[in-house]
């Protein structure tokens, strides 16, 4: 630390988050503490140097290299195997002591930049990177550190897989307030996709339900609600490609390398019904929805690299999408920015960010059989209703609201702008329709 400095980007970098803060937003970056590049320079003199380098001990070396041969017999630990990724040593408590200093170092920098001890120059908040791969003890350290700095400062992890192979995720309850503040939530998404996205092996509405209350329940609220509610991220193949490609477990053969039979082709229309259902659901349910880059814009693809593809901004034109990642020819899809999708995402959030009862209200679950699931957001002054219709067939139904809104004569959906007298409903809802009901101001 004491040889570092601000470099241009660097300075870019915190002009972003100043221009940012200017405009009520929030700034986290991903601490990826459980490895680094092969490329990294601790990890370069390590390389260069063998058993003379003073970072010897920041690494899991199996074996040094014997100069006296011809053949490199350089050894070390690689994060699940990756020679390109070597692993930080932990001992007993994590991080060993190099490396866990130089991580203090580094939230310090960022997060107060200046040194001032006044946090608003810096970011706001952490995810942490393959944060069960690295021993509690060091995220309750870290997570003293950024609190010491930023007691608003937010804490999230990527805590799921607990085992891969059978499908089975973590329960992250005893990690809340000792070290994080939020995971991200692919329990959420796994239900979705079982949901929405399967076909043969489809859950229906109490089963969906059922699996987010078996989450409520082990989860403290305040946690639930924090908790990052995400469709698809960086590192699962997009939730519209999801859709296309029904009856896997979610982040399981999801790109033709893994499965020839993965299909890469974009979202038919009923498909983007699916994907509208599931934004609805995403934006209504408790939690902090996290919208991955182009989900807002009409972006589909398989697992990594194909769901990190450049984004469709509105203003660009980009050729056809014609070849699969392996460069054979294949029915060419249009690639564009998706300006109705684009208007849906931001009628949510507008609905969501409007209603106390859709940011921290309690969940009741009214009705839940077959495709159709309702259910009631509230706090102690406001509800709100939805109902989902996960069908490819439009749903009549009626809804009497007499216990949820004694005093209103008249409710709106906020979506659609119809507005209906209390307290029976005469609901119809389209094909994977979704609407959201409040009292009509």
């Amino acid at each position: 630390p004491a040889t570092w400095q601000w470099t241009a980007a660097d300075s870019l970098f915190l002009e972003l988050i100043a221009q940012c803060h200017q405009r009520g937003m929030r700034i986290i970056i991903d601490g990826v503490f459980n490895h680094t590049g092969n490329t990294f320079w601790a990890f370069r003199d390590l390389q260069e140097k063998q058993e003379a380098s003073a970072y010897k001990d920041w690494y899991i070396v199996h074996r040094f290299d014997d100069p006296a041969t011809a053949e490199n017999e350089f050894r070390y630990e690689g994060w699940v195997g990756v020679e390109t990724l070597p692993e930080i040593r932990e001992d007993e408590n994590g991080l060993v002591t190099g490396p866990r200093e130089h991580v203090h170092a580094i939230v310090q920098r960022w997060m107060d930049p200046n040194g001032d001890g006044d946090p608003s120059d810096g970011i706001d908040g952490w995810r942490l990177d393959v944060s069960e791969m690295v021993d509690v003890d060091f995220w309750k350290e870290f997570r003293q550190w950024v609190k010491e700095i930023n007691p608003d400062g937010y804490i999230t992890g990527e805590y799921w897989w607990e085992d891969y192979g059978h499908n089975v995720m973590h329960n992250a309850a005893d990690r809340f307030d000792i070290a994080f503040d939020a995971v991200m939530n692919y329990r959420l998404a796994r239900a979705m996709y079982q949901f929405i996205g399967n076909r043969e092996k489809q859950i229906d509405a109490r089963g969906f339900a059922d699996s987010l209350q078996n989450q409520y329940r082990e989860y403290p609220w305040e946690r639930v609600l924090t908790c990052q509610n995400l469709l698809c991220s960086h590192d699962v193949d997009r939730f519209s490609s999801q859709v296309v490609n029904p009856d896997r477990w979610i982040d399981h053969a999801a790109d033709p390398y893994g499965n020839p039979d993965y299909l890469l082709r974009a979202p038919n229309a009923e498909e983007w019904q699916k994907v509208r259902l599931a934004a609805g659901l995403q934006m209504t349910l408790p939690g902090a929805p996290m919208v991955y880059y182009g989900e807002e814009a009409g972006m589909w693809g398989g697992d990594d690299p194909d769901c990190r593809k450049p984004m469709t901004w509105p203003e660009m034109n980009f050729p056809p999408e014609s070849h699969d990642q392996f460069g054979r020819l294949r029915e060419p899809d249009p690639v564009g920015f998706d300006p109705k999708l684009f208007d849906w995402y931001q009628s949510l959030i507008e609905i969501r960010r409007g209603s106390a009862a859709l940011l921290h209200g309690q969940i009741e679950f009214l009705q839940a059989e077959g495709p159709l699931l309702v259910f009631r957001r509230s706090t102690e002054t406001e509800s709100a209703i939805v109902v989902a219709n996960n069908a490819p067939v439009p749903l009549r139904m009626t809804l009497n609201t007499a216990a949820y809104f004694p005093e209103a004569t008249e409710l709106v959906d906020r979506l659609s702008g119809t507005v209906y007298s209390t307290p029976e409903l005469p609901l119809e809802l389209s094909n994977f329709g979704i609407v959201v009901l409040t009292k009509k101001n």
